[in-house]
């Protein structure tokens, strides 16, 4: 009984750093995508002035 909780105990861990790391890369991921976009924004921001 003791190996299979601890089994479980290690599954659990790593499931669970697994999917943090999935979740950091997907935030991180987000705000390129945010600096990106704010990026282009002002780009055509500053294009449309220029007009």
């Amino acid at each position: 009984m003791v190996v299979y909780v601890d089994a479980l105990s290690d599954f659990v861990e790593k499931s669970w750093q697994d999917f943090r790391n999935h979740l950091q890369i997907l935030l991180l991921t987000q705000d390129e995508v945010l600096i990106w976009v704010a990026r282009i924004d002002r780009t055509l921001d500053e294009r449309g002035r220029k007009q």
